[in-house]
């Protein structure tokens, strides 16, 4: 199985015009792959990552991800679909402020009503090398540690696919590649599917295969 991009397209109405997007966008990650979305800043990559995560629809074309077409499902089927199997690493982390780093991380599979142990969710703070910081709130942790929260909450759920939005893009340099080496060590372990998008060439080089995104189309 994997994740098909089908000729996608996307515009939004701007004033009197409409502004194109993504014009046909055609691609395949396969399983187990990390792939990397480039492009500069306005060339459509959160709008692409929206469409893959469901958060918004194409004007035409489609998503199918491990056979179930993004297309097909009602906004509360996508809902479900999101939660069961899609993480999201987010650029600001998107940490539940009055939640702790247990708590956090535990919040997908609460969400979806899954019987958890304690155990499972501290294995989870350790592989990110954060057990020691369970009881911790955001406002009580790096932006370094906020993030490797974030990667562990994205995987918990084991989704089929993984993707994350220049993950590294409000970190200091040296932190930003603590993270990224641990972001790639968890997604590689873990054999999931992810599509990471970033400017930052060094980080797509890093990935299994590059997708440039310019005036709208992949190259």
């Amino acid at each position: 199985m994997s994740v098909q991009i089908q000729n996608l397209c996307k515009s939004y109405d701007l004033k009197n015009e409409k502004l194109n997007i993504l014009k046909g966008l055609n691609a395949q990650i396969n399983p187990g792959e990390i792939v990397a979305v480039v492009g500069t800043s306005g060339s459509g990559k959160s709008t692409l990552l929206s469409l893959l995560a469901g958060l918004d629809s194409p004007d035409q074309g489609d998503i199918v991800i491990q056979g179930t077409s993004l297309g097909q499902l009602s906004p509360s089927d996508m809902i479900r679909f999101r939660a069961q199997k899609i993480g999201i690493v987010f650029q600001q982390f998107h940490l539940v402020s009055h939640l702790t780093a247990f708590e956090n991380v535990a919040l997908p599979l609460d969400i979806l009503g899954t019987s958890y142990s304690k155990d499972q969710i501290l294995h989870a703070l350790d592989q990110v090398g954060l057990k020691d910081r369970t009881d911790h709130k955001p406002s009580e942790l790096s932006g370094g540690e906020s993030q490797r929260i974030a990667i562990a909450r994205a995987l918990i759920t084991q989704p089929d696919l993984i993707l994350a939005d220049e993950p590294s893009g409000n970190l200091d340099t040296e932190t930003g590649l603590k993270v990224m080496n641990l972001f790639f060590e968890q997604v590689k372990k873990s054999k999931t599917m992810a599509i990471l998008v970033t400017h930052d060439m060094s980080l797509a080089q890093r990935c299994d295969r590059q997708y440039i995104l310019k005036n709208g189309l992949f190259s």
